[in-house]
């Protein structure tokens, strides 16, 4: 595999991560207060990997954003 192809794979990774959020449903468990839920920690995860995918994704070159927005 290419260093382009692994970059573009790891670039399709941070946007699933980022965009494509799983769907949650409430957990009624015992839980200590102040810890973080299910659902906190999806979110935290989601927006590291958006500024995560929106910093690489600006670095592009405009000819490669706009290939990557039509795939997309």
């Amino acid at each position: 595999m290419t260093a382009v192809a692994r970059q573009g794979e790891a670039l399709a990774r941070l946007f699933d991560q980022a965009f494509r959020r799983p769907r949650l449903t409430a957990r009624y468990e015992a839980r200590a207060a102040g810890g973080i839920s299910g659902a906190d920690a999806v979110f935290v995860r989601s927006e590291t990997a958006r500024r995560r995918f929106e910093e690489k994704f600006a670095a592009l070159s405009a000819r490669t954003r706009s290939v990557i927005r039509l795939c997309v």
